[in-house]
């Protein structure tokens, strides 16, 4: 068990002793992926099990995951901009034309079909940075959406560790009650054969009676929740929690909330994010500004014509041109978009703030939560040693007259909540260390080491752009829905 109460690292070694975690817990990697999948039970479904199962299915992280795509394509877009742009053109058509010489003659007529093809193009030479900044933007924007994917990742991860762990606690606490059922069932009918001889009254009957009773509507409050936490299993891991494994060790944690929360500044996705937000902000700021500078564009035009005129001429022709722009006057709105934008970064900012200081409120929660669930897990191991003591004593002393039904009653409830309270304080214990490496930013698949099918951390990490240009994936959402649109 680490020692919670250890005191603070100095601050001039936070950096080193960061670092020293980092590659513990990376070289840990494969001891726990082998912890995690080696139980020995044949059929038992085990927590890495349940863990690949949650992110392989999880729609949440699929939906997180699009989005991402969708980043990629925006940037793409705006790489766009720099790029020339080519467009062809055509055009065929009726001319006719009547014409007289005189008022006295008739009309005469006269028709063409003018045609032409031509092609169009046209490249960006300055925009006062208004491309540069939109790409830079907009790759800050693919930064904060691969962290957003491991956020979302975490929240998956952590779900279905708490409705794994909440499923074992439901039925070992069923387990318990079953148990203590059939032991108050067996003191009822003690009380009775005492009651038929004579050594005990009625009441003490109707005590044992009314225990047993209570037990067995604490048994059907614990199937109920046992039934609550198998739906909340379904809907976090996808499947039925047929035959869970018991829970594995917890993974390596730090060894003080110092060191903790100085992880947790460096690595939380939700952290980084909100950092690449800003940045994305404000490059908006400089691109809001560029759009206040002139422009220059180079432009062409080739083409062909036949039929351009009644004499049936046909034609060639070729243009090429700078086009430059000098915004003047736009009633306001270029310079409202520069504050909008710089607005916007301010905003950004403050969320980084309000981000960092929730990130440590869950660093400290969980710290804390842990540290009091491993203090009532020692505090509940010598209860139910006092309370096992007890019970053993009041019932051999009922032997011989000198206690009540009431007071053996009384005592196996005593070791009843005992081991309850066991039971909790160690599914408490092990939620919170999950919550804990989740508050620092290293609940993710690449860090437990969970062999997952549909993981691919190059395209978390990497985002593959520019490589599919005038292509695209064939789905069903491109199917053509007539012959002539899609």
């Amino acid at each position: 068990m680490q020692d919670l109460g250890q005191s603070a690292p100095a601050v001039t070694q936070t950096t080193r002793r960061n670092r020293g975690f980092i590659a513990r817990m990376m070289s840990s990697g494969a001891v726990l992926a082998l912890l995690l999948g080696g139980s020995g039970m044949a059929q038992a479904e085990t927590l890495a099990d349940a863990l690949v199962t949650a992110v392989d299915t999880s729609p949440t992280l699929a939906a997180s995951r699009a989005r991402l795509r969708t980043l990629d394509e925006l940037a793409e877009q705006a790489r766009a901009g720099g790029r020339p742009s080519i467009a062809g053109t055509g055009s065929v058509g009726a001319r006719s034309i009547y014409a007289r010489r005189n008022r006295s003659s008739d009309f005469s007529h006269s028709g063409t079909t003018p045609a032409s093809i031509g092609l169009s193009g046209s490249q960006m030479l300055y925009d006062g940075g208004q491309t540069a900044n939109a790409v830079s933007g907009a790759e800050a924007d693919i930064d904060t959406g691969r962290f957003d994917v491991r956020q979302t990742e975490q929240n998956v991860l952590l779900e279905a560790v708490t409705s794994y762990v909440e499923v074992l606690r439901a039925q070992e606490n069923v387990a318990i009650s079953r148990n203590n059922v059939g032991v108050i069932g067996r003191q009822l009918s003690a009380a009775q054969d005492r009651f038929d001889v004579g050594e005990v009254t009625r009441t003490d009957v109707a005590q044992a009676r009314a225990r047993r009773a209570q037990s067995q509507a604490t048994l059907q409050t614990n199937l109920g929740t046992l039934g609550q936490a198998r739906q909340s299993y379904i809907r976090a891991v996808g499947t039925a929690p047929l035959d869970l494994a018991p829970l594995p060790p917890m993974p390596d944690l730090p060894e003080s909330l110092e060191e903790a929360i100085a992880i947790a500044e460096n690595q939380h996705p939700a952290i980084i994010a909100d950092q690449n937000a800003v940045k994305s902000a404000s490059f908006g700021v400089r691109q809001a500004i560029g759009g206040t500078l002139p422009s220059v564009d180079l432009t062409g035009d080739v083409g062909a014509a036949a039929n351009s005129s009644t004499q049936n001429r046909d034609a060639l022709s070729a243009e090429v041109a700078l086009e430059a722009s000098v915004p003047l006057y736009q009633g306001g709105a270029l310079s409202s978009r520069v504050r909008a934008a710089q607005a916007l970064v301010s905003q950004r900012r403050a969320e980084l703030f309000e981000t960092t200081r929730l990130v440590k409120e869950q660093v400290g929660v969980a710290w804390e939560t842990l540290k009091a669930a491993r203090a009532t897990i020692e505090a509940s191991q010598a209860q139910i040693r006092a309370a096992q003591v007890a019970f053993d004593g009041v019932r051999e002393e009922a032997k011989v007259g000198s206690r009540t039904t009431l007071d053996v009653l009384d005592a196996e409830q005593e070791l009843l909540d005992a081991r309850f309270a066991l039971v909790n304080a160690r599914s408490d214990e092990y939620v919170a260390g999950y919550q804990l490496l989740a508050a620092i930013g290293l609940l993710t698949v690449e860090h437990l080491g969970l062999n997952t099918q549909n993981y691919d951390p190059a395209q978390i990490d990497q985002p593959q752009n520019g490589n599919t240009l005038g292509t695209w994936p064939e789905t069903e959402d491109t199917e053509w829905l007539n012959s002539w649109r899609p």
